[in-house]
């Protein structure tokens, strides 16, 4: 587990353990001891004798340092008096259940108990007959089992990682991380520094008497920490208007992203990308006349943000364009080698206007529009009509500028522009 650091917890030992427990297949299960030097006293079961009032304790103990201990009286009572029961001064290595009995008073309402003391551990007894009780005299050869019961799962954006593991009372554990070798490790397991990428987590437990659990539990998640890539907008184009204030903004992400849409940091709609090709819509509807900045952000499903994108203008315009001013102006007289003109309030879409039906000039009396070339200065927002040759001598023409004009938002002119000159003799 080069790289990456396994944090340990080390909790105080507690060493009085009291013999009522939870009930294990319809009896209750002893209590073990911790070891505080690798021996500790195990209580086996306990009967209660309703003639004489007292209890019988059977104890057992386990010795995980591997070599035969002696301890004597001064390390080795019971509490209360008197401190020898015949209890063993030398253990060898291994469990051991039911290698002897000590009987106590019960006392009134059940109130007596008996604690056996050994090396630096205890044990307490009490009137409970329910005790379930081990094999008599055999060592433990039963190899425990792992499991690995919290922590992470599947893909996640966090480069450290708890996991809590589990086996039966006293047990220890082992853990490697992505196939290196295994090493002492304690529950909660905390690691630290993991790189992006899969990872594998194997945990085997030991029990006290030694027997290691032959198929640890294992856990595979990946970590990914790398922020997708900023959305694209697509759609409507940067600098834009919209005639309703209601449009579809689009544009693609990391596949299976979500991608959440702002303006002025605030957030005015939400897209899960398509899991294949990464594409979203997010419709904004209602918006207000004027100038808005839409910017994007990708979130992926490990909870990494993406930037955000640059900013997409798009301009809401619902006032539809007039003409401001013509030339030459109504009822005036005008040379044979005069143009026509109509300047708008705003800029005006020419090219998608047809010009030779958005503004004609006719001759009083023909019916028929002047042959002309029509140009559009969008610096100035004017409409030049110029005619193929020159007017007229003392003929009057009417101009007219239809609604076929529209604005860059799609606004229609507000309404038709007519207006007649003559031209001088």
């Amino acid at each position: 587990m080069a790289g990456v650091r396994i944090a340990r917890r080390v909790s105080c030992i507690v060493v009085t353990v009291v013999a009522i427990v939870a009930v294990v297949g319809g009896a209750a299960k002893p209590p073990e001891a911790e070891a505080a030097n690798g021996l500790y006293p195990l209580l086996d079961c306990v009967t209660y004798d309703e003639v004489t009032d007292t209890v019988t304790a059977q104890f057992g103990f386990s010795n995980t340092n591997g070599t035969t201990m002696t301890v004597d009286i001064s390390d080795n009572y019971f509490d209360p008096p008197p401190e020898y029961r015949d209890q063993p001064q030398t253990f060898q290595p291994g469990t051991y259940h039911d290698v002897f009995d000590a009987t106590f008073p019960a006392g009134f309402d059940g109130d007596g108990f008996l604690t056996w003391h050994l090396s630096g551990s205890s044990v307490t007894a009490r009137n409970d007959p329910n005790l379930y009780c081990k094999g008599s005299g055999t060592p433990d050869t039963t190899p425990p089992d792992t499991a690995i019961l919290e922590g992470p799962r599947g893909t996640v954006g966090n480069s450290t990682a708890t996991f809590d593991l589990f086996s039966e009372g006293g047990a220890r554990f082992a853990c490697r991380l992505d196939g290196a070798d295994f090493a002492d490790c304690t529950t909660p397991l905390e690691l630290t520094g993991l790189g992006d990428g899969p990872h594998t987590l194997d945990v085997r437990a030991t029990d006290e008497s030694g027997n290691t659990d032959p198929t640890p539990a294992s856990r595979t998640w990946t970590v990914d920490t790398t922020g997708p890539a900023a959305p694209a907008i697509t759609a409507p184009a940067d600098g834009s208007a919209d005639r309703d204030g209601s449009f579809n903004v689009r544009g693609t992400a990391e596949p299976g992203s979500i991608v959440r849409l702002y303006e002025n940091g605030s957030r005015v709609g939400t897209s899960e990308t398509d899991p294949l090709t990464g594409a979203w819509t997010v419709g904004v509807v209602d918006i207000a006349e004027g100038p808005h900045a839409y910017r994007a952000r990708a979130t992926d499903g490990s909870g990494n943000v993406s930037a955000e994108t640059d900013p997409l203008t798009v301009t809401v315009d619902r006032t539809a364009p007039v003409v401001t001013r013509v030339s030459p102006r109504g009822g005036a007289k005008a040379s044979r080698n005069a143009v026509v003109t109509a300047q708008f309030s705003e800029p005006v879409a020419w090219q998608a206007a047809d010009s030779a039906a958005a503004f004609t000039l006719v001759r009083s009396g023909s019916g028929r529009s002047v042959p002309a070339t029509v140009t559009y200065d969008p610096s100035t927002r004017t409409a030049t009509l110029d005619p193929s040759r020159k007017l007229r001598a003392g003929a009057r023409y009417r101009a007219r500028v239809t609604t076929d004009v529209r604005d860059d938002a799609g606004n229609p002119l507000a309404a038709p522009r007519s207006w007649s000159f003559s031209v001088r003799r």
